[in-house]
């Protein structure tokens, strides 16, 4: 099967079913609960593809990565810090593998990112410049793996969505001129 690209299947005039909660799904099969459910994608990848596989079997079009946290301050949490583009590229490889297991239909992953788990100045400790930095190399290394689509997502602040989406579209003109961020 050729599969289209994510932009030409959203022009399709039809709905495109999703995969739901990744960290819930973690939870709910009996994993050890851990602040840091993005360090499976390292140390227990077969839990992350088992959850892939779930939805897809369900009927899911478009998973998203297990790197919903899988940034620089709350992987900091978990002593990390330093991983995140391993935790990254590794969600994304977990992803697309389980994906490839279902030839027959066509199957994109999406990069998930989001809230940095910290507050922004003046309400907090991390500067605007250190919170663009830091969705930079979360999202560069989404994209550098190979992700059809980037979803910026449950985000309460909405100055840390204006700079998830600043940082992602200026890490997408480099690495994905032709996917749309916005």
């Amino acid at each position: 099967m050729t599969k289209i690209t994510f932009r030409e299947r959203l022009q399709q005039n039809k709905p495109i079913l999703s995969d739901g909660a990744m960290g819930t799904m973690l939870s709910d099969n009996s994993i050890v609960p851990t602040s840091c459910f993005e360090a499976l994608n390292i140390s227990q990848p077969y839990v992350v593809q088992a959850v892939h596989r779930a939805y897809i079997e369900a009927g899911a079009e478009l998973i998203e990565t297990n790197t919903f946290g899988a940034n620089v301050y709350k992987l900091g949490n978990c002593e990390m810090a330093a991983e995140v583009i391993d935790i990254n590229c590794a969600g994304v490889a977990i992803a697309k593998q389980v994906a490839a297991e279902f030839p027959d239909r066509q199957i994109y992953v999406a990069g998930s990112v989001g809230p940095l788990g910290v507050r922004l100045r003046p309400y907090g400790r991390v500067r605007v410049r250190d919170a663009l930095a830091a969705f930079r190399q979360q999202v560069e290394a989404l994209l550098s793996c190979g992700i059809d689509a980037l979803i910026l997502e449950t985000f309460s602040d909405h100055n840390e969505l204006l700079l998830a989406v600043e940082a992602s579209r200026e890490i997408a003109i480099v690495f994905a001129p032709n996917m749309s961020v916005g």
